[in-house]
């Protein structure tokens, strides 16, 4: 699920960034799922065992290689490549 966002991503306007610019770390794709899929920084945190801090990090990195600036374009990004639906839910 996370490896097909690394290797492609798309920017708001659906057009490919350059692999060079686009590419996520595993890291950078599983924050990035989490928080397309709506929940917060603490939740995503708390649900991968890291730091509040690495999270924002992560989205921080994850907003700048996709040319995003807010989590619903992220998550409008996500949902073209169809991976919503692959996002485990927290209960």
């Amino acid at each position: 699920m996370s490896r097909r966002l690394l290797l492609k991503t798309l920017n708001a306007r659906g057009r490919a960034h350059s692999y060079h610019r686009a590419c996520l770390t595993l890291g950078e794709a599983r924050v990035a799922l989490h928080a397309a899929s709506g929940q917060s920084v603490a939740d995503v945190g708390a649900l991968l065992r890291i730091s509040p801090n690495t999270v924002k990090t992560h989205l921080r990195r994850v907003f700048a290689k996709t040319g995003v600036h807010r989590q619903a374009e992220l998550a409008s990004i996500i949902a073209s490549l169809r991976l919503m639906t692959d996002i485990p839910r927290s209960t």
